[in-house]
Formats: C-alpha cells, structure tokens, sequence
C-alpha cells in the first residue's frame, strides 16, 4: 500500500520609487518631489494553475512476505501513461479530469494480472482545492472495472498538496487522516508528511521549486480478500522530491517508501509477515 502519493511562486518584495518632474518657472525650478515607497505586493500561497499535461508514473516494489518461518521474495513494476485537464470550477476549487492513456503490471513471477488489458481510456475525475487538497474523487465501479476503481483514491491525490507560501528554507507538517478500501479491505489510514523547500530549479525552461519530502504513516482495518477474513495493520516511512513549477504545475517527483505490515486470518490467527520497498517516479511527458 503507498501514502499518498509538490510548488509555488513566491513574489519578491519589491519597492518601487515614483518621482515627479518639476515644471520650469521662469528663473527658478521647482524641488523635485519628494520619494514615494510603494508597499510591495504581497506574496501569495501557493496554488495550481488552470492546465493540460500528460505524466509517466513507474514504480518498482520488491516485497517479502513471511508465513511460519518461511519467506518468499518477488518484486512488482507497473507503468502508467495518465493525462490530466485541471480547469477552475470556482474560487476555491479545481476539477481535474484523468484519463489513464495505458498501462502496464508486472506482478509476481512476471504474470500479468487479468483485467489490466481493460484499464486503458478509463476515466477519473476529482474534485480539489488550489493547494491540492481533495475535496471528492470518482471512476469506474466495481461493477465496471475492478481495477480501476481500486486506483480512484490515488488518481484523486495525484497532485501534491502544498500549504502556505512557497520560498527557499520554507517547512510545513501536513496530516491526511482517510479511510480509503484497498485490496477488499476497508482501512483507517493515517499520513504525517514534513516538506521542506530545498531548493530551485529550471525544468524545461521552467522555474522551479524542489520540495523534500519525509513520511510516516499508519493504517489498519479488515476485510476478506480472496474470500478470506483478514485483520490488517501496517506501519511505514519514506522520503521524496518533488518538482512544482513556480508558476503552479506538476513538472515530476520520485520517492522511496518501506512498508511493514501484518495480516492476520481469522479463521485460524495465522500471520502473514509483509514487508514491502516501493520506489516510484513521476516525470511529465507533455
């Protein structure tokens, strides 16, 4: 499971000085005027900009699972080609509507799982505020498209979510607090998130802010995967950069995430040791 899975322009001061020419009389010149100091605008908080992109999100995860003594190691990738519209749909909000262009999974032992030739063109939309807080996220149903409708929670958080005003040395502690249903089960999930703005940058001749991110997370809940009643928990840590253009768009990111979680069957308490290295990367295409 990952946490969800960042970006502003901050204004300078300025000061601006008017001076005022006096007319010649004759014999004698007016003293010039005095200087004015105009009040520098005020920096404003981050917020993303109305704009059409297209990322490439790849990820890597290499998982070890225990079961009574014994481990089993395998690794997953995936590759996903998403394009992203984000229109204002009022003052406080933004829309964005996500089409998954193509994909590819690679799960365990190299198979492929069914359904994922369906998934490409599927269709998501969300609602979220201009520091990328989301409001409310659909797709697919079940009924539909299984897999994609497990994928609606992340496709909504797509965008980093950024809070205040944006300048080098800036730091700020978000918490998600969510209850979203993964793999069959319904979690309580917790996400405690320090950015720090390391740094500037141009990107394809764009400049940018690079934002460090460090995370720890939790999550617990149950459900019955496979047809099995299971009670689970998880603990986890990470960092990242992340890439947010001063003008407010998404320009990629990358990070790394270790997850350690245990299931427990109810059927008969046994334990089910997962520990979990995902890393992943975000680069826009277009």
């Amino acid at each position: 499971m990952r946490a969800p899975y960042v970006r502003f322009l901050a204004l300078p001061a300025v000061t601006m000085v008017a001076a005022c020419s006096g007319s010649n009389t004759a014999g004698s010149a007016a003293a010039p005027a005095p200087k004015v100091a105009v009040a520098a605008p005020t920096p404003k908080a981050f917020e993303y900009v109305p704009s059409a992109s297209q990322y490439r999100f790849t990820s890597a995860a290499k998982v070890t699972q225990s079961i009574m003594g014994q481990s089993n190691d395998f690794e997953t990738s995936a590759m996903r080609l998403v394009s992203v519209t984000i229109a204002r749909a009022a003052a406080d909000t933004l829309s964005l509507n996500i089409v998954l262009d193509s994909i590819t999974i690679v799960a365990a032992m190299g198979m492929t799982p069914p359904g994922v030739e369906k998934l490409a063109g599927a269709r998501f939309a969300a609602k979220v505020s201009p520091a990328g807080t989301v409001y409310s996220a659909s797709g697919p149903s079940e009924a539909e498209l299984p897999l994609a409708a497990a994928m609606t929670d992340e496709m909504g958080r797509m965008l980093p979510r950024i809070k205040g005003i944006l300048a080098l040395g800036a730091s700020w502690t978000d918490t998600v607090a969510d209850k979203p249903k993964q793999g069959g089960m319904s979690l309580d999930r917790q996400v405690i998130s320090h950015y720090t703005v390391a740094g500037d940058s141009t990107v394809g001749g764009e400049a940018a802010w690079k934002i460090a991110r460090d995370l720890t997370g939790t999550a617990s809940g149950s459900g019955a995967p496979q047809g099995q009643n299971v009670v689970f928990e998880s603990t986890s840590t990470g960092k990242g950069l992340i890439v947010i253009s001063k003008r407010g768009v998404l320009l990629g990111g990358e990070s790394e995430e270790v997850m350690t979680a245990k299931a427990t069957l109810t059927a008969n308490s046994m334990e089910i040791g997962i520990k979990t290295t995902t890393t992943t990367k975000v680069q826009k295409v277009k």
